[in-house]
């Protein structure tokens, strides 16, 4: 029997739109409709793609003590990671989701900790979140032209388009590139030339 999921999609809309601001609200929802459209693309679960969609930045604009709390459970990740704190939001949403909301499937936890930098062999619902959250409706640093052509690429190609572009930015601006980040390049059969 398919599990249903819709009371805690409920739970999670109600929960994110009194503790997010206006904008990361409606971001998210539209986070979750882009990934309930790639899942359907992309043979996953619609349900589970629109909860992992809407849940990506729920820890997004918690404070800061509460985040540091749940920070020291997070033992996993680079250094690299721990001395970029708007980065801490996703794997910290991870632990509220499963704290707050009994949420236990891996691969939604996976898709709200690993949304904004990635990691080596994510499940195909992590790459569905990490996809949506950069080319998403209300996303202004792209255009539709841009989003049109993301939306014809198979989801690795997607995923390797984005990152590319997402690590030129940050070389741009002299700031880190996670291993994180580089080792889920690698995993796709892509190195940076630069190393």
């Amino acid at each position: 029997m398919k599990r249903t999921y819709t009371d805690i999609i409920a739970k999670i809309e109600t929960y994110i739109e009194k503790e997010l601001s206006e904008k990361r609200y409606h971001h998210s929802i539209y986070v979750g409709k882009m990934s309930k459209f790639l899942a359907s693309k992309f043979k996953v679960d619609e349900d589970r793609a629109y909860l992992a969609g809407i849940s990506h930045d729920i820890a997004r604009e918690l404070d800061i003590r509460e985040t540091n709390n749940y920070l020291l459970k997070i033992k996993n990740y680079s250094s690299e990671f721990y001395i970029k704190p708007i980065l801490y939001h996703g794997p910290v949403g991870a632990l509220l989701l499963k704290d707050k909301f009994n949420i236990i499937d891996p691969d939604i936890l996976e898709s709200v900790a690993c949304h904004s930098f990635g990691n080596a062999n994510m499940s195909i619902l992590a790459k569905v979140v990490y996809v949506s959250d950069y080319i998403s409706e209300d996303r202004t640093h792209i255009d539709d032209s841009y989003r049109q052509e993301i939306l014809k690429l198979d989801l690795n190609s997607m995923i390797i388009n984005i990152t590319n572009k997402t690590i030129k930015y940050l070389e741009s601006k002299n700031e880190i590139v996670l291993p994180e980040t580089k080792n889920m390049m690698l995993s796709l059969g892509i190195r940076n030339e630069k190393e």
